[in-house]
C-alpha cells in the first residue's frame, strides 16, 4: 500500500552568505540574503548542484559504501545531504520567481513557459530526491535525516515508493487543467465551459486518490495534502453549528455597520508603498519581534502590491528558500480592503521569514498558517483609528465581519466540494444549482456562478475549510484581546513561530486556545462574539442552540501511518495543487459584495552517534 509524504508549504533554508541576528524571544536564528527582488534572476534553472549530489549519493549506496560505519562516510553523506537541500532550494526558488513573473503578466509567454516547465521538472526531481535519500534512511547514517527533519521524516523516507508513470501522467494532466483554468478565468468565459473544466479536474483528482488507496478525494486531501488532524466527518459537525448561529452574527454586524462599510469602501485606494508606510508604523506595536521581517520586506522590495493590466487576480505569499525569505504578491481591489490584504499576507511572510523547516520536508498545516494571518488582521484593528480616522471603527468591524465571513465561506465551499467529489454522476449543469442550495443554508450572499472564480476550488481543492477553522481560532484570539491583550498577543506570537510540522490541534493547545470541535467551546465562542457585537454596536444577534459533541479524533498511530504513506506521493503532489496552491498559500480574490465591500472571507533529534 502506498503512503504519502507530507506536502510542501514553507521554506526556509538560506544560503549561508549572511546571518541576521534574531530576537531571543519567539523566533529562532536564521540567515537571510540581503538582496532586492529586482536583483533576483529568474531566467536560470541549473540542475548541476542537485544532480551531482544525487549521483554521488546514489553511487555510494549502490557500491554498499554507505553501509560502512565510519566517520569518513558519515561526513561525506552529511555533506551530500546538505548539497541536495541547497540544490533543491535553488531550483524551487527559480520556479517561484518564474511564477511571480507569470502572475504579474499572464501574457508573458517566456515566464509562462519557464514556470510550467520548471514545475514539471521539479516534480521529477523531487521524486528522485526522495528515492535517493531513502538509501540514507536505510543506512547507519539515518541520524543525519533525523537531526534535520525529525524521526518522522526519516521514517517516511524509509518506506517511500518512487512515483509511477501513471501518477506522473495524472499530475501532469492536473497541471495542464489548472493552467487552462487560469487562462479561462482571465477571459470572457462561458460558464458551461468552466463547469466542464472543473469536472475534468474532479475526475483526475479522484483517480489520483483511488490510485493511492483512498475511497474519496476528500479523505486524501485532508490526510495528505494538508496533514490535518481532523477528518471530513468531524468537520460536518462544525458546519452544522456554524450554519445554526454564525449567519446571525454576520447579519448583526452588517445591519449596524452597512453605511460605515459603504463609506469605508468609498475611500480612494492607496498605493502599495503607502499601505506599507502606514502599516509599518504600527506593526511593531503589536509586538517588537514583528519589526524585523517587516523591515526586511520593505528594504528589499519583496512585494508586488500595485495594479497591473495583465496581472492575475491573486493574492499570496511564496517562499524564496535560497534567500531565506519570501515574496508577497497581490492584485489590489483599490479600496480599504487592500490594507487588510497586506496585513494578512505579512502574517504568512513573517512565518516564512523566521521558521527553519527545510522545503524538502516541511509540513503543510494550512489551518495553522491561516491563523498566523487572520489573527494578525484582527490584532491590528487596535490601530485602525490612527489610519482611518473617524472610519477607524468601520475598519475594525470590517475586519471582524471579514473573518466571520471566512468562517461561513470556509465551511460553505468545503460542503460544496465534498458534495461534488462524492457524486460521480453529477453533471456540469447541476453544479451551480447545488452551489446555490448550499449557499442558502449559510444565509445566502452569492450568485449561482460565483464559485467559478474561487480559484482554490480549481487550484487547491479542500483548502478553503482551513479559512473557516483558522478563522474560529483567530476570533478566539481577538476576543481574548478585548480584555487581556498581552495574553492574546502571546498566543498569536506563539502560533506565528510554529514550524510547518505542527498540527492544528497541537497549535491551538500550545497557544491555549479553544477546541472548536467541542460543542460547548464553539457555542461559548459564538455567545462571546454576540456579546461583543451588542456591547460595541448595540445590536443583538439572536443565537439558537448550536453544535454537536466532537467525534473521535485520529490516534497518534493513525497519524504516523498516514505520514509514512505520504512519502509515496509528495513528488507527484508538487503538481498544480502542491505548488500552485499549498506551497504558495494562494488566496482567492473574493468577489465584491453588492453592498460594495468585500469581506474576506517534532520528533526530538537523536543523539549523533558519530560525535
Amino acid at each position: 500500500m502506498k503512503r504519502f509524504f507530507r506536502t510542501l508549504t514553507a521554506a526556509v533554508l538560506s544560503v549561508a552568505l549572511l546571518s541576521t541576528p534574531a530576537f531571543a524571544g519567539y523566533y529562532p536564528d536564521k540567515a537571510h540574503t540581503p538582496l532586492d527582488y529586482a536583483e533576483m534572476s529568474w531566467t536560470e534553472f541549473d540542475e548541476t548542484l542537485l544532480t551531482q549530489a544525487l549521483d554521488e549519493l546514489e553511487s555510494l549506496a549502490q557500491s554498499k559504501a554507505l553501509q560502512a560505519r565510519t566517520r569518513q562516510v558519515h561526513s561525506q553523506a552529511a555533506r551530500l545531504y546538505r548539497q541536495v537541500l541547497e540544490g533543491y532550494d535553488a531550483l524551487y526558488t527559480q520556479m517561484t520567481l518564474a511564477m511571480i513573473r507569470y502572475d504579474g503578466d499572464y501574457t508573458n509567454a517566456d515566464a509562462s513557459q519557464a514556470y510550467t516547465q520548471r514545475l514539471d521538472r521539479l516534480t521529477v526531481l523531487f521524486d528522485r530526491c526522495l528515492t535517493v535519500l531513502q538509501a540514507l534512511a536505510r543506512s547507519p547514517h539515518a541520524d543525519i535525516l533525523e537531526r534535520d527533519g525529525g524521526q518522522d521524516w526519516a521514517d517516511a523516507l524509509y518506506y517511500y515508493e518512487p512515483m509511477t508513470g501513471e501518477e506522473l501522467s495524472l499530475f501532469q494532466q492536473e497541471t495542464a487543467l489548472v493552467t487552462q483554468y487560469e487562462q479561462l478565468l482571465n477571459s470572457d468565459y462561458d460558464p458551461g465551459d468552466m463547469a466542464r473544466l472543473y469536472l475534468e479536474l474532479v475526475e483526475v483528482r479522484t483517480a489520483l486518490a483511488r490510485l493511492y488507496g483512498y475511497d474519496s478525494y476528500a479523505d486524501y486531501a485532508y490526510a495528505v495534502s494538508y496533514s490535518r488532524d481532523y477528518t471530513p466527518r468531524e468537520i460536518t459537525a462544525v458546519e452544522d453549528t456554524v450554519k445554526a448561529g454564525f449567519p446571525q452574527l454576520l447579519s448583526a454586524i452588517g445591519s449596524a455597520m452597512e453605511a460605515d462599510f459603504d463609506a469605508l469602501y468609498d475611500l480612494p485606494g492607496a498605493s502599495g508603498q503607502q499601505r506599507l508606510d502606514e502599516i509599518g508604523s504600527y506593526i511593531g506595536l503589536i509586538h517588537p519581534e514583528l519589526e524585523e521581517a517587516f523591515s526586511f520586506l520593505r528594504e528589499h522590495h519583496l512585494y508586488d502590491l500595485d495594479e497591473g493590466e495583465a496581472k492575475l487576480p491573486l493574492g499570496y505569499t511564496v517562499e524564496l528558500p535560497s534567500y531565506g525569505s519570501a515574496f508577497i504578491f497581490d492584485a489590489p481591489y483599490g479600496s480599504a480592503a487592500d490594507y487588510a490584504t497586506v496585513i494578512h499576507e505579512f502574517g504568512h511572510f513573517n512565518n516564512s521569514f523566521h521558521i527553519t523547516d527545510r522545503i524538502l520536508w516541511a509540513g503543510n498545516t494550512m489551518d495553522v498558517s491561516e491563523i498566523q494571518s487572520q489573527a494578525l488582521e484582527l490584532l491590528f484593528t487596535e490601530y485602525a483609528g490612527d489610519i482611518f480616522g473617524e472610519l477607524g471603527p468601520a475598519f475594525r468591524w470590517y475586519q471582524v465581519y471579514s473573518i466571520l465571513s471566512s468562517v461561513l465561506d470556509g465551511y460553505l465551499y468545503n460542503e460544496f466540494e465534498r458534495a461534488v467529489y462524492a457524486d460521480p454522476d453529477i453533471t456540469a449543469e447541476e453544479l451551480s444549482p447545488l452551489f446555490l442550495s448550499i449557499v442558502d443554508s449559510y444565509g445566502g450572499g452569492y450568485e449561482e456562478n460565483d464559485w467559478m472564480e474561487v480559484t482554490h476550488l480549481f487550484q487547491s481543492p479542500f483548502y478553503y475549510v482551513s479559512y473557516g477553522t483558522s478563522a474560529l481560532s483567530s476570533l478566539d484570539i481577538w476576543l481574548t484581546s478585548l480584555t487581556h491583550r498581552a495574553q492574546a498577543v502571546d498566543a498569536y506570537m506563539t502560533i506565528s513561530a510554529l514550524p510547518t510540522t505542527v498540527s492544528y490541534g497541537e497549535a491551538v493547545e500550545q497557544a491555549g486556545l479553544r477546541d472548536i470541535f467541542d460543542e460547548s467551546a464553539l457555542a461559548a465562542l459564538a455567545r462571546e462574539l454576540g456579546d461583543a457585537i451588542e456591547a460595541e454596536l448595540g445590536v443583538k444577534a439572536d443565537l439558537p442552540a448550536m453544535g454537536r459533541p466532537r467525534m473521535g479524533v485520529s490516534t497518534r498511530e493513525e497519524q504516523i501511518f498516514t505520514l509514512v504513506l505520504a512519502a509515496c506521493c509528495a513528488a507527484a503532489f508538487l503538481g498544480s495543487m502542491g505548488i500552485l496552491a499549498l506551497v504558495l498559500r494562494r488566496r482567492k480574490r473574493r468577489l465584491m459584495r453588492e453592498s460594495g465591500f468585500s469581506p474576506r472571507s517534532s520528533a526530538r533529534p537523536r543523539e549523533d552517534p558519530w560525535d
